[in-house]
């Protein structure tokens, strides 16, 4: 019988369009809960706290902070499968978050030209 393979969550980390800054985008999300589950267990070593961010709500998304020990970051999800998580004032924090998900099996970094978000 075989084995089945993890699901993987695919991401690039890149930057955001037309800024310098640093975003992590997550794509193919299917289950937001899943998802959510298995990013704070990847993070776990960061002391991740999660609190819903109403002011940043509209139609489309829904908004957290994410609290850890390297900072505070903003995640969003979205209706079309996708997750940002963005760190304007603690790059260092998303750096970490890179670093973190790079060694779990059940994500996947895909390279990108960051000359595409020029």
């Amino acid at each position: 019988m075989k084995s089945k393979e993890k699901k993987k969550y695919r991401y690039h980390f890149r930057p955001g369009y037309n800024s310098e800054k640093l975003i992590i985008e997550i794509f193919d999300v299917l289950d937001g809960k899943k998802f959510g589950k298995d990013f704070l267990d990847a993070i776990k070593e960061m002391f991740p706290k999660i609190v819903k961010n109403d002011e940043n709500w509209d139609f489309d998304s829904t908004a957290y902070d994410l609290y850890t020990d390297l900072g505070k970051a903003s995640l969003s999800m979205d209706a079309y499968d996708l997750v940002f998580i963005e760190a304007d004032d603690d790059q260092n924090c998303l750096i970490k978050i890179d670093s973190i998900l790079q060694n779990d099996e059940r994500f996947e970094k895909v390279e990108v030209d960051s000359k595409n978000y020029n």
